[in-house]
């Protein structure tokens, strides 16, 4: 059984101490069960415009890229291909984070933790790591 969030709206009248208070009940978003509580969404649900499709229950449902390189090998690539570097991105993701891309035709890629070499001139980086938690 899915609870009822309820939804409370104060009013106070102008030039008064008074308040009025009520409570309304917002109906759970079918198959959203309290996951979402903007007006927005319901508007969306009621055209059936929201999907799960996409969702996971936990990070460990994430598809990340391991770990393709080592510190060793990545120094030896940028010394010895320094001409090349425009090339390939080499980059190390602390343990806990993910660093997030877009490889050039569409996709988004999540590089877990560990040491990696990306060899595609399309990738963009977003600068920084993204906490696994967030």
């Amino acid at each position: 059984m899915a609870s009822v969030k309820k939804a409370i709206r104060i009013e106070m009248d102008r030039g008064s101490d008074k308040k009025n208070v009520h409570v309304q009940e917002a109906e759970p978003i079918h198959g959203f069960s309290n996951e979402v509580d903007a007006p927005s969404y319901e508007v969306l649900n009621r055209h059936d415009l929201l999907t799960r499709q996409y969702r996971i229950n936990d990070e460990r449902e994430l598809e990340v890229e391991g770990p393709n390189s080592s510190r060793l090998g990545n120094a030896l690539t940028s010394c010895l291909c320094c001409p090349l570097s425009c090339l390939f991105t080499n980059f190390e993701v602390p343990n806990g984070s993910l660093k997030l891309a877009y490889d050039g035709r569409g996709n988004y890629v999540f590089f877990g933790p560990g040491v990696h070499q990306v060899v595609d001139p399309f990738y963009r980086f977003v600068p920084g790591y993204k906490s696994k938690c967030d």
